[in-house]
């Protein structure tokens, strides 16, 4: 896994705050070093989905073998490439996060990565990252209020801090969810669905073997993957 969106983005708002002073001012109100978080978070994250991912495979043998003639008969013939991966999407999306949910949390509160020196859980780790980016969202989110107030001292010094940002390529800082587990789950299983997709595209070359192929969306190298 590569980091969730949301976090690239905060990783790429902290290297932008990191290159200007008031940036740097900002991130030291959160009380710590937090470019230091990314290597380590990704380990985690690509440690606890290689242990999750191949559950899944039962779970796409099983609803593939339970598919009704018909079903079989609109993806084989009609003009969708990807009418086999939405097809699994739909009929497995609730039963995947739900078995995954408790998976990938047990894993998390078990996968230990090295951060600052010191061991911690993919879980705490990112609960403090999330928390202490926080910080400076709640930081930013306050200059904008302060920039907007009808005291003319207040609005100047906060519209100069803003533009200061905004010239490092900084416009607007969100919140991160605190909550790593069901981030983790809803990338991985839209990863996962990306690359049935794929596979469904290089089966469809194929029509004549592309029914007998179906099972192989299931394989374990495929979710791996």
């Amino acid at each position: 896994l590569n980091l969730p969106v949301d976090a690239e983005m905060a990783i790429n708002t902290l290297n932008l705050l990191n290159n200007s002073e008031t940036g740097i001012a900002l991130l030291h109100a959160a009380g710590i070093d937090i470019m230091q978080y990314r290597e380590s978070i990704i380990h985690g994250l690509n440690r606890g989905a290689e242990i999750a991912a191949s559950l899944s495979v039962n779970v796409f043998e099983k609803a593939i073998r339970e598919m009704d003639i018909a079903s079989a008969q609109d993806i084989l013939y009609g003009l969708d490439s990807t009418a086999a991966t939405r097809y699994l999407q739909s009929t497995t999306s609730n039963v995947l996060t739900s078995a995954f949910t408790p998976i990938v949390d047990s894993i998390f509160n078990a996968t230990m990565v090295t951060a600052f020196g010191k061991q911690l859980t993919v879980n705490d780790l990112w609960s403090e990252f999330s928390e202490n980016y926080n910080i400076v969202a709640t930081a930013y989110q306050r200059l904008t209020t302060e920039a907007a107030s009808t005291d003319p001292g207040k609005s100047f010094s906060a519209k100069a801090t803003l533009k200061l940002l905004s010239d490092a390529g900084i416009t607007s800082i969100d919140p991160l969810s605190t909550d790593v587990v069901s981030f983790a789950t809803s990338e991985a299983l839209a990863g996962l669905f990306y690359m049935v997709g794929k596979q469904e595209v290089k089966i469809r070359r194929d029509p004549v073997a592309a029914l007998a192929s179906a099972i192989e969306f299931a394989t374990y190298d495929t979710v791996i993957n």
